[in-house]
């Protein structure tokens, strides 16, 4: 499609689907120098593949109104450039108009960053050189119109060095966030996607910060922006084979001072960084994001099929909004597990650590027979709650997950010798599926093991009534023989490992909703007054938090017993435990995330009415 000067043409969609989009995507200035310093980047990127030298050079520049709104946003770099055709191309909505699905290691993967980040912010220009010629075309949404519109204001021949300079300018009737100068600085150096950029000794990014608006014209700051690694040492390096994705590679390191992590907070310093070709595509703590001894943790995960998963068109990987992977998706969640393995080790290894190089004092055996006494009953009113008739999985801690297709649950199970061990099926409630057997069989057993059945049928789940379940038992005879289970049921597949292992009666707790109740003291600023880790089912009182000391003190729980405490304490341990099982309930029962929220609270209350008495019973009366 040619354009000729003056003329205005309407490249994408003709609805508001490119706005809604934007909006989704570009919340703040921050998001729109993402994206838009990753362009450079790929456009450098692609000229270094092809043998060719270049500055490196990115400068963002931005101007604050009084308020702290965007007024303007302007990124410039010395690379490739983009003629006429190109820009035309760049500025098809819907279309896949990315290097990277030609091939190319950039970090593009999605060709609409540009395009988002002028709609998200107001109207865009876009000068750029490329062989002798310098184009300078506008790109906004027409309201007349109702449509996407592209404008070509000049073209001509120019004596200029290759590069494109990209100026977003903020409508009035938006109001784009912008912090602060020092603000600003620290959220694009640690944001995790521009790390591998910043941090690149062949990129060059310069921030430089205007304030407008104020009666004193005030000179502009600038700065070199760097990425600068966390500090640690590295305790794993490891290979792993992911059915998904193919190989991966895993590092992880441990801080020695606890580092900044929150969730949703892409600057956050503890994390493990998602990585594929030439991107990082998510930070995670997987969970334990409230858990201090998280927050020593950071690393990477190196997975080149990501990639090759988005070039071949594998949809659901990454959220709608890009601000990470879709960990509901199947691939994403085996991910998840694999790193959790891992991850759940060395953070209990920390716990423990800590917890004996400090002098305990012995806490009363009155108090500690009441919270033995109090995680017995917790557990058998949750396991009431949220138990299913039927054959029940073991482990109290297991769950329904996000069903799309036949799912065995849990895809890895250790087991005492000559114990059974529950296995869940399940499937999406169609009626061919309702009439199909599931077909059991052990895949390459190392050893002997018996199957309580060979085939199962279906039934409705009694609570979820998209869902198809069924169970299935099996055990074996010797330590560490193991052997993978493959179900069919139609054309459908999937599989699961079951080891033989050593428990001890520790292990065997573990699967127990509450397994103990702590009193944190050494956490002098904590973010939350309770936690209850599900991983080890341990109930974690922060005796620090505002409004808990000096009515609860010390790690015996010293002062629980009084009159406030003993209330105060109750209410905590309420608080975890209904937490805990209406969250469950929510993804066990209601799958439609409509509402989803408005049913937690919902279950919460329904809990608490029936877990406070018995709270009350052994620690209050």
């Amino acid at each position: 499609m040619d354009i000729k000067k003056g003329e205005i043409i309407y490249p994408g969609v003709d609805d508001r689907v490119a706005l809604v989009q934007a909006e989704q995507t570009i919340s703040d200035v921050v998001d729109a120098v993402v994206e838009l310093v990753t362009n450079s980047d790929d456009s450098y990127s692609s000229l270094e593949e092809e043998g060719k030298e270049c500055s490196g050079l990115i400068q963002i520049q931005i101007k604050r109104r009084k308020g702290g709104k965007l007024q303007e946003l302007i990124i410039t770099d010395n690379a490739a450039g983009m003629s006429s055709e190109k820009i035309i191309e760049v500025f098809k909505y819907g279309t896949k108009t990315s290097e990277f699905y030609r091939g190319k290691n950039v970090r593009g993967l999605f060709g609409r960053g540009l395009k988002e980040s002028i709609l998200a912010i107001g109207t865009g220009e876009i000068i750029s050189c490329s062989n002798g010629i310098e184009t300078h075309c506008k790109y906004y949404w027409d309201f007349e119109e109702e449509k996407l519109a592209l404008q070509l204001i000049s073209e001509a021949e120019t004596c200029k060095n290759c590069g494109t300079k990209i100026i977003l300018h903020a409508r009035e009737d938006k109001d784009v966030k912008c912090y602060d100068y020092k603000t600003l600085i620290n959220k694009i150096q640690d944001h995790y996607a521009l790390r591998d950029i910043l941090g690149s000794s062949r990129r060059k990014v310069e921030l430089i910060f205007h304030k407008t608006g104020l009666k004193k014209d005030s000179l502009p700051q600038n700065r070199k922006l760097k990425y600068t690694p966390s500090s640690g040492q590295q305790i794993e390096d490891r290979k792993i084979y992911l059915k998904g994705f193919g190989v991966a590679w895993f590092r992880l390191f441990e801080a020695i001072d606890p580092l900044e992590y929150a969730s949703n907070d892409p600057g956050s310093r503890a994390g493990i960084l998602i990585k594929t070709t030439r991107a990082i595509l998510d930070n995670q703590l997987f969970g334990y994001g409230k858990d201090p001894y998280a927050h020593y943790f950071f690393g990477e995960i190196y997975l080149p099929g990501i990639a090759e998963k988005l070039r071949q068109n594998v949809g659901g990987l990454i959220r709608t909004d890009r601000t990470g992977l879709n960990w509901k998706h199947q691939f994403c969640k085996e991910l998840e597990n694999e790193i959790v393995k891992v991850l759940s080790h060395h953070i209990d290894r920390k716990r423990k650590k800590d917890e004996s190089s400090r002098s305990k004092p012995v806490m009363p055996e009155e108090r500690a027979q009441k919270i033995k006494k109090l995680m017995k009953k917790l557990n058998k009113l949750g396991k009431q709650l949220l138990e299913e008739s039927g054959i029940a999985p073991e482990t109290s801690n297991e769950q329904d997950p996000d069903i799309s297709g036949l799912t065995i649950i849990p895809t890895v199970a250790n087991c005492p010798v000559n114990q059974y061990r529950a296995f869940t099926v399940y499937n999406i409630n169609k009626a061919k599926n309702k009439d199909l057997p599931v077909e059991i069989t052990l895949d390459e057993p190392q050893g002997k093991f018996d199957l309580s059945d060979n085939r199962i049928f279906l039934k409705p789940h009694k609570k979820n009534k998209s869902l198809l379940i069924g169970y299935f038992k099996i055990k074996g005879y010797r330590l560490k023989d193991k052997t993978g289970l493959h179900i069919k049921h139609g054309l459908e597949e999937d599989i699961a490992e079951f080891r033989i292992m050593e428990m001890s009666r520790k292990s065997h707790a573990k699967s127990a909703l509450f397994t103990d109740l702590r009193f944190n003291t050494h956490e002098e600023k904590p973010i939350q007054r309770v936690f209850h880790n599900r991983s080890t089912g341990i109930i974690e009182i922060f005796v620090n938090f505002p409004g808990i000391y000096p009515y609860i003190r010390e790690s015996t729980g010293e002062g629980s017993e009084s009159p406030q405490g003993s209330i105060l304490l109750a209410e905590l341990i309420a608080e975890a435990f209904c937490r805990e099982t209406a969250r469950r309930k929510v993804d066990k029962d209601f799958k439609d995330p409509v509402g989803k929220i408005d049913k937690y609270h919902q279950f919460y209350n329904e809990h608490l009415k029936q877990c406070i008495p018995i709270i009350h019973s052994i620690w209050v009366s």
